[in-house]
C-alpha cells in the first residue's frame, strides 16, 4: 500500500520550516541523494515536494524514516531562528491577554474534556476541509506547535486552559452564529478568527503582522487535540 498524497503534501509542508542543510542531512540519512530531488532553479516548494515524492516512491519504510527525521528536527531545532524568536515573544504577550479576555466572556463557560489527540489531517478530512484552507490549517498548526513549545520554555503558561476556553467558545459562539447546517468550515474558521481578533485581542496587539496566523494556529491546534469537536 502506497503513501497517501495528503501525507506526502504534509511532509513537504513540514520541511519548508527547516533550513536546507537540515533537509539535506535528513535526506542523506534516508538514503536519498540531492540529485534525486534538487533541480536547477527549483523553488523551495518544488524541492521539498519532490523529496517527499521520491521518499514515497521508495516505499513506506523510507518515507516513514524521512518523516520521522523531519519531525524530530521540528521538535528539537538546533537553534531558535531570529524570526521565530520575535514571533514567540509576541505570542507570549498575546497569550496572556487572550486567555484573560476569553475567561471573562459570558460565552466561555467551564468546558468538558476533549478526546484523544488525532492527526490534524484526519480531523480536516473528517470535516471535509480541503484546498487552500487545508494547507493553511496545516501550516498554522505546525508553526503553532513549535511556537507553543518554545514559548513555554520562556515561561508562558496557560495554553491548555486557553484551548479549553476556545472549546466552549466554539460551541456557544461559532456554532450558534455559524451553524454547520448553513455554513461551511471555512466560514466557521473565518468567523472564529474575526471574533477572537475583535473581542479578545487588545488594540496594541492587533497591529502585529502575524496576529491572524497566530489565532488560526491556536484554533487548529485545539482542533487537532480534539478539544474542539470539528468533525
Amino acid at each position: 500500500m502506497g503513501v497517501a498524497p495528503q501525507r506526502i503534501a504534509e511532509l513537504a509542508t513540514n520541511m519548508r520550516a527547516l533550513q536546507s542543510h537540515t533537509i539535506l542531512e535528513a535526506a542523506y540519512s534516508a538514503g536519498i541523494s540531492p540529485n534525486e530531488y534538487q533541480g536547477h532553479g527549483a523553488t523551495v516548494f518544488e524541492m521539498t515536494m519532490k523529496l517527499a515524492e521520491v521518499a514515497a516512491q521508495r516505499g513506506p519504510s523510507i518515507f516513514e524514516d524521512l518523516e520521522r527525521q523531519i519531525s524530530n528536527s521540528l521538535e528539537y531545532p538546533v537553534q531558535l531562528r531570529p524570526l521565530h524568536q520575535n514571533v514567540i515573544v509576541n505570542f507570549g504577550k498575546v497569550l496572556g491577554d487572550l486567555l484573560d479576555s476569553v475567561s471573562h466572556l459570558d460565552e466561555a463557560p467551564h468546558p468538558k474534556g476533549g478526546r484523544t489527540p488525532q492527526r490534524l489531517v484526519e480531523k480536516l478530512n473528517n470535516a471535509q476541509i480541503n484546498g487552500t484552507l487545508f494547507e493553511y490549517a496545516v501550516r498554522c498548526r505546525r508553526d503553532m506547535a513549535f511556537i507553543k513549545r518554545e514559548a513555554e520554555k520562556l515561561g508562558f503558561k496557560g495554553y491548555s486552559t486557553l484551548q479549553k476556553r476556545l472549546q466552549s467558545m466554539f460551541v456557544t459562539v461559532v456554532e450558534q452564529h455559524r451553524p454547520r447546517e448553513k455554513y461551511s468550515p471555512a466560514d466557521q474558521c473565518r468567523y472564529f478568527i474575526d471574533f477572537l481578533f475583535e473581542r479578545c485581542v487588545p488594540a496594541d496587539h492587533q497591529e502585529l503582522d502575524n496576529i491572524e496566523d497566530l489565532l488560526a494556529g491556536v484554533i487548529f491546534d485545539t482542533v487537532a487535540h480534539c478539544v474542539i469537536r470539528w468533525d
